[in-house]
């Protein structure tokens, strides 16, 4: 038991270096964007990025989200504790099985914040303000996948 744990460090640190690394690259990219299209601020009209830009960026970004910073903060620290808290009941000998209702809460719940994410798009892509950012939507996707989790705890047993 006390090789799985190291192991399981050494590959949370790994992990943890590389998800340090991509954010600091997301990071950049979305500064030089901010320099080189908004130099003096970011405002409403949004510039038109020239077409071969765009395309690069709706690659990169897959889809284009407009929500506050602290929405997807919030939703990765979810992740980061449920997965801490599944790695760490695995490595205890739990055995955490998924039903056809945890799956289908989960898929509702990361549609729900989803919708959050995306809601204003089509009123960016018009050159209009942005609505209030929709919280009900990231709240509820939050507290249906803590919802499914707990219920996989629930159901949880150790190993034979």
């Amino acid at each position: 038991m006390l090789n799985f744990g190291r192991l399981m460090l050494k590959k949370l640190f790994i992990l943890l270096s590389f998800s340090i690394a991509m954010a600091f690259v997301e990071a950049a990219v979305v500064v030089y964007l901010r320099q080189l299209y908004y130099p003096g601020g970011f405002a409403f009209p949004l510039r038109q990025i020239p077409q071969n830009i765009l395309t690069v960026e709706l690659g990169r970004e897959f889809v284009p989200w407009v929500a506050p910073v602290l929405a997807p903060i919030l939703v990765a620290l979810a992740m980061t504790v449920i997965g801490t808290i599944a790695i760490y009941k695995i490595g205890k000998g739990t055995i955490l099985e998924v039903s056809k209702f945890d799956w289908l809460l989960a898929f509702v719940a990361a549609l729900s914040i989803f919708i959050s994410f995306v809601w204003d798009f089509p009123r960016m892509t018009k050159q209009e303000l942005p609505s209030p950012y929709h919280w009900e939507f990231l709240m509820l996707g939050e507290f249906m996948i803590f919802g499914a989790f707990f219920h996989i705890l629930k159901q949880a047993r150790q190993k034979s």
